[in-house]
């Protein structure tokens, strides 16, 4: 006993970091998560199966299968429209109208141009080299993606030309015909015009307006014997390009035929024949958002169609969300006549609303087709993802609208939009543990496909970071902090909706996770909290709910406690199935601090002071009383630290190790609070079973009104951790005894105690506000450094227990304040920090350096898949006197005479010179080995000139014949070599996994 006080008394003489230089702390920069800033447009190529997004900050992210991510750096300027061209071509547009053209197989920059004007819409066609931008002049220029290079051929104002007197209006929108390239959609303010490339004229003036009496799409009575023209606000094709759907800023959706103009059907979202004069309209229309999107869908049969809108809701209670008009099969157009084409859409098989969560509204939505990109790029889809107002993305299904709750369809990084991240925390787990875990998790599979994952074994395998994110729906999805270096990107998924019974209202606000135990502890803003156990599912049993109603609470008896393990969703099978529900009363307010031990114990904070300790073995609530009262009372009446105020626990932990003077070894609960203190509580068996919560000694003041950060126990014999584990537990009954002190850390200081109350070490921080601290280990039990967050982005390396600084290092990240408290330092050295709301990162402070843009990238393109011929137009529409006009006869129309070559034609025509070079290079050096007196030469002479082609074929075939052989032996070492990396990969896995 002597011995162990010894070492606690003195424990500054031993430095735990001894060991430690500043040059072992570099910095690597390893995985990111979500997105920096706001989402400010979506595109997806169903060929390649690739989802690319751009942000406000001019990043866009490209994302396929798994882990699959490759983010482009461009001009710093928000990116306002992305398209895929070609399969091969990614085309960005931001808001200064630069251009920028991006190979998705280099994933280098090809292009780059700056649009004389405003861009305000932008076209392409997945198999055309033509990007169409529609200007703030009215005008259509033509950017040649292949070429980098601006077109020729270009567009007047077209609407200038029809209505010579009318106001400027900016190009709205621009739609090829889905069947001939030539005609080309023109979406002004005051009309649609139809314009064919290959005649160079207008085909058609649509105009839509409503005689005095018409509804319109608003039925404002104020303007109801008014003759007026609304305004567009977009223009869509029939996916078969029959008619033209325009859109107005009254709400009506006219439809019209593409062949002669002639208007088909004029309707809003809830009602038909609009634009036709009524004699009884109501005192006052209703008050609708303005519609946003509209795309028109079709099934596997192009004729079988569709509308989806984002917008155009009534503001008096109606449910937000997407509208589905579906109107099936299309009838011929043949034999059918325009006004019963009119029913037809005035009439759809089915009117239903997608809705969407409470308090938001879709900005746009993206359908995700199967695998044909044409047709206006909604043919077929699975699915729909939808960019919310909140910045949420929501993925829902086709065609029923429901939301998709799978995480899996989405790639990881979106898990921090899908809805937004609200908190997180993170546990380290065995791999065998965690490949078990992911064993459980059953979807239909991701919406993206494409790319493939780059090797990156930049860390041990040995444990898994295993991250908790908590969403704003009251989901919580526990994933591979590791992201890029594991095979396996499968998201475990905890549904507080189901547990609570509640579908709004919900946000999680804090998570503990015990993961070597596979206990998850999960509260929401309203208080709640629930206690989840993993596992497989069974029949829930009538124990333990009769000794739930039969429970005695201490304290004031307020914390009621309820069996909940038939909540659980009732597709799960096995996972994380809840447990156990605490509600305690509203005027306690939210919890500050959740803390579920590894030993069975959960310790949970709230707002009014009060702390809740949790016996899951009974379950049982051993502990409720607010920590004010207990300091102002009992063993801590001499305390000289009596707050005044409203005292809130802002941190806990729980520990094995001897406190004061005891020659015994403890379950410490320490509990520190927002006014700065430190409380001590020892956990002990009842004589009649079970276990009771007693607070020990006076708190201890480390910063006044300061709260505290984190309170992290030390065994001060060896350095390592003396949090509660299992195994320690076991050992108490044999009189284990670890020396402990504790490190607190505030925002303003740091110090190291012997609980409850002698002082070891004390740090003050000068210029530094600590956010968040923890400490890190160089190898499992090795030497120890205490790591300290900065609100402005720093690193402090700290000695423990000394406190004297290592080193200090800039984070490679700019984290805004609000955020840095979130992040988390992990025993390994790893990092997990929050920039942004939507934005998440991994750093490791025993690295080498890596920059982020060092680690191998992701491929993405893949040459295998090709892309499908462009739909052509129908013989019905052939007959009826529609021009086809080939890609051919397109590229000579746009690009004119004097188009350059593209770089795969310069260099087939570079290589062709070459071997033409080498050809007759060879044919060179024969005839003159050959000598010219050789009778053998002069008698094969004319034949040599008469044949002198076939020897060249012939040549050519021996060198492709030699090329193709080195080839094959190239090829085949390669897979001889990589069968041996396998082998090797998967030895390895096997012994040393």
């Amino acid at each position: 006993m002597t011995s162990v006080l010894s070492r606690i008394k003195n424990v500054r003489e031993h430095d735990f970091s001894e060991a430690l230089t500043q040059s072992m702390f570099q910095i690597d920069d390893l995985a990111r998560y979500g997105l920096k800033g706001s989402i400010t447009t979506l595109a997806y190529d169903p060929v390649q199966s690739l989802l690319a997004i751009g942000n406000t900050y001019g990043e866009v992210h490209v994302l396929g299968q798994q882990n699959v991510e490759v983010v482009f750096n461009t001009t710093g300027v928000p990116v306002s429209h992305i398209h895929f061209v070609k399969g091969i071509y990614l085309v960005l547009v931001d808001e200064k109208s630069h251009v920028t053209v991006i190979s998705l197989d280099t994933k280098e920059i090809l292009y780059e141009q700056n649009i004389l004007g405003r861009v305000t819409a932008v076209e392409s066609d997945p198999s055309l080299d033509w990007l169409f931008l529609g200007l703030e002049n009215g005008q259509v220029v033509i950017f040649d993606v292949d070429r980098g290079v601006m077109a020729p051929y270009r567009i007047d104002n077209l609407q200038k030309s029809v209505f010579t007197k009318f106001r400027m209006s900016p190009v709205l929108e621009l739609h090829l015909h889905p069947r001939d390239a030539s005609s080309l959609l023109v979406c002004y303010r005051d009309c649609a015009i139809l314009f064919s490339i290959s005649k160079s004229e207008i085909l058609l003036t649509l105009r839509y307006e409503l005689p005095a009496g018409a509804p319109g799409g608003s039925a404002d009575p104020a303007r109801m014997n008014e003759f007026r023209y609304p305004q567009l606000i977009s223009a869509v094709w029939h996916p078969n390009g029959h008619h033209i759907l325009t859109v107005h800023d009254d709400g009506s959706l006219v439809f019209w035929d593409a062949m002669e103009g002639n208007l088909l059907q004029a309707r809003s979202l809830i009602d038909t024949d609009v634009n036709v004069p009524r004699r009884n309209v109501g005192d006052k229309g209703a008050d609708f958002s303005h519609i946003r999107k509209v795309a028109w869908l079709s099934t596997s049969n192009a004729e079988d169609t569709s509308i989806i809108v984002s917008g155009g809701d009534s503001f008096e209670g109606s449910i937000k969300g997407l509208t589905l008009l579906d109107f099936g099969p299309t009838p011929t157009i043949a034999i059918t006549s325009y006004q019963a084409m009119g029913q037809h859409y005035a009439n759809p098989r089915r009117h239903k609303i997608f809705p969407l969560p409470e308090n938001v509204e879709a900005i746009s939505f993206l359908t995700i087709p199967k695998s044909n990109p044409f047709f206006g790029g909604n043919h077929d889809p699975r699915g729909i993802l939808a960019h919310l107002s909140s910045g949420d993305l929501l993925t829902m299904s086709l065609p029923d609208g429901n939301i998709i709750t799978d995480p899996g369809v989405l790639p990881t990084t979106l898990g921090w939009l899908n809805p937004q991240v609200t908190c997180y925390a993170a546990s380290l787990i065995q791999r065998n543990q965690w490949v078990g875990m992911m064993a459980s998790v059953h979807g239909q599979g991701p919406f993206f496909t494409g790319g493939a994952p780059a090797r990156r074994h930049l860390r041990s395998f040995q444990d898994r970071t295993a991250l908790c994110t908590g969403h704003s729906d009251g989901t919580v999805k526990i994933w591979d902090a590791s992201h890029g270096e594991i095979e396996d990107a499968r998201v475990l998924q905890v549904s507080m909706a189901y547990t609570l019974r509640k579908n709004s209202g919900i946000p999680v606000d804090n998570i503990s996770f015990a993961g070597p135990i596979g206990e998850l502890s999960v509260s929401v803003a309203s208080g709640e909290v629930v206690l989840f156990r993993f596992g497989a599912r069974k029949r829930a049993g009538a124990n333990l709910a009769a000794d739930l109603a039969g429970m005695n609470l201490s304290g004031d008896n307020a914390v009621s406690m309820v069996d909940v393990s038939d909540r659980a969703p009732p597709t799960l099978k096995e996972g994380f199935l809840p447990q156990v529900l605490l509600t305690a009363p509203p005027e306690w307010g939210r919890v500050t601090a959740l803390k579920n031990s590894h030993i069975g114990f959960v310790a949970i904070a709230y707002q009014s002071g009060h702390l809740v300790v949790v016996d899951k073995r009974g379950p049982a609530v051993i502990f409720a009383s607010p920590v004010r009262n207990e300091a102002a009372g009992g063993s801590w009446r001499k305390s000289r630290v009596i707050p005044t105020g409203n005292e809130a626990v802002t941190c806990l932990e729980f520990g094995i190790y001897a406190l004061e003077d005891d020659d015994y070894s403890s379950i410490v609960l320490t509990a520190g609070t927002s006014v700065g203190n430190i409380y001590t509580f020892k956990i002990l068996p009842r004589p009649q079973g079970g276990y009771e919560v007693q607070p020990f000694g006076a708190p201890f003041l480390v910063a006044p009104d300061t709260p505290l950060l984190a309170v992290i126990p030390i065994n001060a014999g060896n350095g390592t951790l003396a949090v509660a584990q299992p195994e320690v537990l076991g050992k108490l009954a044999q009189g284990i005894l670890v020396p402990g002190i504790l490190i607190a850390v505030s925002r303003t200081d740091i110090r190291v105690i012997r609980q409850p109350d002698h002082k070891v070490a004390h740090r003050r921080l000068q210029n530094f506000a600590c956010a968040t601290a923890g400490v890190a280990y160089l190898r499992e039990e090795d030497s120890m450094a205490l790591v300290c967050v900065s609100e402005n982005s720093e690193l402090s390396i700290l000695t423990v227990p000394g406190l004297r600084e290592i080193t200090k290092k800039p984070l490679p990240y700019s984290i805004q304040p609000q955020f840095a408290k979130d992040s988390l330092v992990l025993r390994t050295g790893d990092i997990i920090l929050r920039p942004e709301t939507t934005f998440g990162a991994l750093v490791r402070i025993w690295g080498k350096g890596v920059k982020f843009e060092d680690i191998p990238q992701d491929a993405l393109y893949d040459v295998m898949k090709e892309m499908p011929p462009r739909p052509t137009i129908s013989t019905l529409q052939w007959v009826k006197g529609r021009q086809y006009t080939t890609v051919e006869d397109l590229d000579e129309l746009i690009g004119g005479p004097r188009r350059p070559k593209s770089k795969a034609q310069v260099e087939q025509d570079n290589a062709r010179k070459e071997q033409e070079r080498l050809l007759r290079s060879k044919r060179t050096n024969t005839s003159s080995s050959q000598g010219s007196s050789s009778s053998y030469y002069n008698t094969r002479e004319g034949g040599e000139q008469q044949g002198g082609r076939f020897g060249g074929i012939q040549n050519a075939f021996d060198n492709l014949e030699k090329s193709s052989a080195e080839y094959m032996n190239g090829l085949n070492e390669m897979i001889d070599s990589a069968k041996t990396s396998a082998f090797k990969a998967s030895f390895k896995a096997k012994f040393f996994g």
